[in-house]
């Protein structure tokens, strides 16, 4: 029960019963590893009585899921399309996760090759190694292993300066 010291450990068919809560109106949450946590709310405890919250089945969890944001300088069409571009090589990424995510990896590849997990964070800085159309992609993992799918956001870098070979006064 959040909020409280009262946990419960089920049996192996799931039940599970908690003595001595105070009478009031409680969440809970259920987990079991490999499944997705349910959270029950207004569950009612009436002093004296069994407050029965019926089968509740879990289903098997999908792992954490979240997504990743590039701050952008500018945002231009760029080829047809909108494009997030940055003056500098060094961005910050804007990250957000559910409940589920304790640890991800970011890399400038999809296989994340060579990348160790790291404790979640909101946000994180990232600099790239040359200018051009770029991709950066985080993967999150519960703490079962159970890993999401990567997520990506792409910016253009554009640190160069235009030079002006040339100007034609026309009158």
């Amino acid at each position: 029960m959040p909020g409280t010291s009262f946990i419960a450990k089920s049996g192996s068919a799931g039940e599970f019963s908690l003595s001595g809560l105070p009478e009031g109106s409680y969440t809970m949450k259920l987990q079991h590893t490999g499944f997705a946590t349910i959270t029950i709310t207004n569950v009612n405890v009436i002093s004296g009585e069994d407050t029965d919250i019926g089968s509740i089945p879990l289903s098997l969890s999908n792992g954490p899921e979240g997504s990743i944001s590039i701050s952008e300088d500018i945002n231009e069409m760029i080829q047809g399309h909108s494009r997030k571009i940055k003056r500098s090589r060094t961005i910050q990424i804007n990250l957000s996760y559910d409940s589920e995510a304790a640890l991800m990896k970011i890399s400038d590849e999809p296989t994340f090759l060579n990348k160790s997990w790291e404790e979640v964070k909101s946000t994180y800085s990232w600099t790239f190694n040359s200018d051009g159309f770029k991709s950066i992609y985080v993967q999150y993992s519960d703490l079962n292993g159970l890993e999401s799918s990567p997520y990506l956001d792409e910016v253009y870098i554009d640190t160069e300066n235009p030079e002006i070979s040339r100007i034609t006064i026309m009158i």
